[in-house]
């Protein structure tokens, strides 16, 4: 897995302007895979923990999601 940065930093990342909004993202929190982002049309990206539990709600844009998640802890990857 590579790990989605909103800063750039120095591990095997990937940079935002490289992420394909179509494959899978994860999120890890304190090093566990915790959850999943994910595009719930017609609402937006949402990251999603369990069941109905989400981090911060719907953003319309991607990068607002994983922006926004980031500063409540948590990480992200892609395959």
């Amino acid at each position: 897995m590579r790990k989605i940065i909103i800063e750039k930093e120095n591990v095997d990342t990937i940079d935002f302007s490289k992420v394909n909004e179509s494959i899978p993202i994860f999120a890890k929190y304190d090093n566990v895979l915790c959850g999943m982002v994910i595009n719930e049309l017609p609402n937006g990206w949402i990251l999603r923990v369990g069941g109905s539990k989400h981090c911060t709600g719907h953003h319309t844009y991607l990068y607002n999601c994983l922006s926004e998640c980031s500063k409540h802890g948590y990480e992200f990857y892609i395959v």
